[in-house]
């Protein structure tokens, strides 16, 4: 099987149905049943402004989908306590929780980085719900993030471009994404 990963797309104004951001995450199972699986598979997702969807494959069968209408950015865990890397899973150590009515989804980038982008665009999708008076155009945001990175010195990129809440989620202060001196990670400031 190979996998093949694409990048985000974004555009505005957004439609309901408007791809946001794909890519291949890991997800946990379930394993609520008999012989439900708790193990992690890599599956391809897309982000649209009112669901999260999964399939086995990019072009695959349809796994499952997340309705984020009525997600709130504390629905949003990064990486949760409750879920530190063990053992020889096939997932890594960025993982993200999504908490919906009676189910609470995990997801593992390959990245910090990608962990980010999708953190970044599910935040941005959880704001637009909860204020769809409101435009969100994450791809002024890829603007910014590749300005930020042509740059000499490191610097903060801020997220009032997309009109996210800048006080805090998790419990965390959100800052914004910041090229990071190493080389070509950004990452988002939670303090």
């Amino acid at each position: 099987m190979v996998w093949k990963r694409s990048d985000s797309i974004a555009t505005a104004p957004m439609s309901p149905n408007e791809v946001i951001r794909t890519g291949i995450l890991y997800k946990k199972g379930q394993g609520s049943r008999w012989f439900g699986r708790r193990n992690w598979k890599p599956r391809f997702f897309v982000l649209t402004q009112q669901k999260l969807m999964y399939y086995t494959f990019e072009g695959g069968d349809q796994r499952g989908e997340i309705d984020l209408t009525k997600c709130k950015k504390e629905d949003l865990q990064v990486m949760p306590a409750d879920c530190t890397k063990t053992g020889k899973s096939s997932s890594t150590i960025w993982r993200v929780a999504i908490q919906v009515p009676g189910r609470r989804f995990l997801f593992a980038a390959n990245s910090e980085y990608e962990m980010n982008m999708w953190v970044h665009d599910l935040l941005a999708v959880f704001h637009s719900n909860a204020h769809p008076d409101v435009p969100v155009r994450p791809s002024l945001i890829k603007e910014q993030l590749a300005a930020a990175y042509t740059t000499n010195s490191p610097q903060t990129v801020g997220l009032s471009v997309c009109h996210l809440p800048r006080q805090s989620f998790n419990g965390y202060r959100l800052r914004g994404v910041r090229r990071e001196p190493r080389g070509s990670d950004f990452a988002l400031d939670v303090y």
